[in-house]
């Protein structure tokens, strides 16, 4: 996947644009906790855990028709734990430091969506 940019000058203010993926991840009858897609979101920088999260909701909805999006989120990182605070920085999460921190692409950078009710039930989350 390729990392779309976009620069609009508006009064001289630039804004991009970067592609990120974020999975659903559910539970199969077996009980196992599987990624069941992931979707391209297109956010900017400074967005944070609840501006991902919406973006998510709204895309997931729109192209997978199982997808309840009334049901509550917990955005996660690839390691399945939970996104509060950039890692390292003990400071409020936003995309643009997480993305300095992991020195990686935007079109690298993978989250997971799950529902509350099976974060909650879930061991080891």
């Amino acid at each position: 996947m390729v990392c779309w940019c976009m620069a609009t000058n508006l009064s001289s203010y630039y804004f991009y644009l970067f592609q990120i993926s974020v999975g659903h991840l559910i539970k199969r009858s077996s009980g196992a906790i599987v990624s069941e897609g992931s979707q391209t979101i297109i956010v900017y920088p400074e967005a944070s855990v609840k501006d991902i999260i919406d973006l998510s909701v709204q895309r997931h909805s729109l192209l997978n028709s199982n997808f309840n999006k009334d049901s509550h989120y917990r955005l996660l990182f690839r390691d399945r734990t939970e996104v509060v605070l950039t890692p390292g920085s003990g400071e409020a999460f936003t995309l643009n430091r997480y993305h300095h921190v992991l020195n990686k692409p935007y079109s690298k950078i993978h989250f997971y969506l799950m529902t509350e009710n099976l974060w909650r039930t879930t061991p080891g989350m």
